[in-house]
């Protein structure tokens, strides 16, 4: 749980709290070796994570005109992963090789439950009643019903390395890598096109 007056007035400027309850679990294998008169270390390896919870959010600011809620917004992620890293001695105490590449699936979900309590962004941007999510509710901003996403990333590294003598080594390296995304959890108006005025998803 955090709550922090980060507005510097003497009255209710910006007050964002929010609190979590939330559960992890996190299995890790691996396979750890060295080939070929101990040239070749290498290591085999898969990953699973899961992480689920809810979360309370509230964005109190402007001297409490906008006040932004979110209770129970629920989240769920699992995460799956195989992976290998190779260190290859191609020439004995001179020329070495890394080799490594990494598989990972996500599957994320999350339902949001966001409103904004006095409607600030709704009347100053006097929006019709069809484009929030819920037409009889003005005051829920959040898109309606969970929300998913799906990962699927191949990262690599490449890297060589050359021992001049027993004290200097040059190296190069190159690698890729990879972070999930989610979503957008603070909003003060409803998400929806300008144009059409079509209700859109909830921003990722």
């Amino acid at each position: 749980a955090f709550g922090v007056d980060i507005g510097g007035a003497p009255f209710s400027a910006l007050n964002p709290t929010f609190a979590d309850r939330e559960n992890q679990l996190s299995e890790e294998l691996q396979l750890i070796g060295k080939a070929f008169d101990q040239r070749w270390k290498y290591v085999l390896g898969g990953y699973f994570f899961h992480e689920y919870g809810s979360h309370d959010d509230g964005v109190p600011f402007t001297g409490g005109l906008i006040q932004i809620w979110s209770p129970n917004a629920n989240y769920d992620t699992k995460s799956y992963a195989l992976y290998t890293h190779n260190n290859i001695n191609i020439v004995p105490d001179k020329v070495g090789i890394t080799l490594g590449a990494r598989y990972t699936h996500e599957d994320k979900s999350f339902t949001g439950a966001q409103s904004d309590e006095n409607n600030f962004g709704g009347k100053l941007l006097g929006l019709p009643s069809f484009v929030y999510p819920d037409p009889s509710n003005l005051y829920r901003v959040y898109p309606l019903g969970k929300n998913y996403l799906k990962f699927n990333n191949f990262s690599f590294r490449v890297g060589a390395e050359y021992h001049v003598n027993r004290r200097v080594m040059a190296y190069a390296s190159y690698a890729t890598a990879f972070k999930g995304g989610g979503w957008t959890t603070r909003l003060t108006a409803p998400n929806f096109n300008p144009v059409t005025f079509q209700v859109l998803p909830a921003p990722t």
